[in-house]
């Protein structure tokens, strides 16, 4: 399972959790001429794009930023059949989904000792949260050691951009916001309109 159980009032919940870097613009690895500037030591979600890691999600080739070339017909296959034709690939989607499993008690930890307390309802947007680069990394440390004492259990609440969400979410006990309540270093992407 790639989640951990908390609890939202007085409703059981449970939170799935990505890290991820954030950078305005190009990645600040791609060179001028377009190759990547760290391309034997890039991240897995480099090696495995663009493939997708979520066995749910369809590969469809619009919805990726490939150039329309990638997918010409005269190139290598990517799938036959919906599946990865390239074993390497898909050893690493593997592995990825394997790491999230294991890396979940690590993540339990970053949140308590960073105080992430906030979360969104799968399917209806992200809370993002954001700390310096050094202060993330910090945490992240401190996340890897098993031995670190433990955080006491904090209620989390939930946030959503839709008012029927919120008031079900009340309604059964949970401790739930419009996505304006945010905390300074966090952020709300809603994959809805707001109502």
């Amino acid at each position: 399972m790639r989640s951990f159980a908390a609890e939202s009032g007085e409703l059981p919940i449970r939170v799935m959790v990505t890290v991820a870097a954030a950078f305005d613009g190009a990645c600040p690895h791609l060179q001028p001429d377009m190759r990547c500037g760290a391309y034997d030591a890039r991240p897995n979600v480099c090696r495995i794009y663009p493939a997708e890691v979520n066995p749910f999600i369809e590969l469809m080739p619009a919805h990726k930023a490939c150039p329309p070339e990638a997918w010409a017909a005269d190139r290598p296959s990517f799938l036959k059949g919906g599946r990865i034709v390239d074993s390497i690939t898909a050893d690493l989607i593997q592995n990825s989904r394997e790491a999230a499993v294991r890396d979940v008690p690590v993540k339990e930890r970053l949140c308590g000792n960073a105080g992430f307390r906030t979360a969104s309802l799968a399917n209806e947007g992200f809370v993002t949260y954001t700390l310096p680069p050094r202060a993330m990394l910090d945490e992240l440390r401190r996340a890897l050691n098993p031995a670190a004492p433990a955080t006491q259990a904090v209620p989390w609440r939930i946030l959503s951009n839709r008012r029927t969400t919120i008031d079900t979410l009340n309604s059964v006990g949970a401790h739930s916001e419009m996505h304006t309540a945010l905390l300074p270093t966090e952020g709300y992407i809603p994959l809805f309109e707001a109502n």
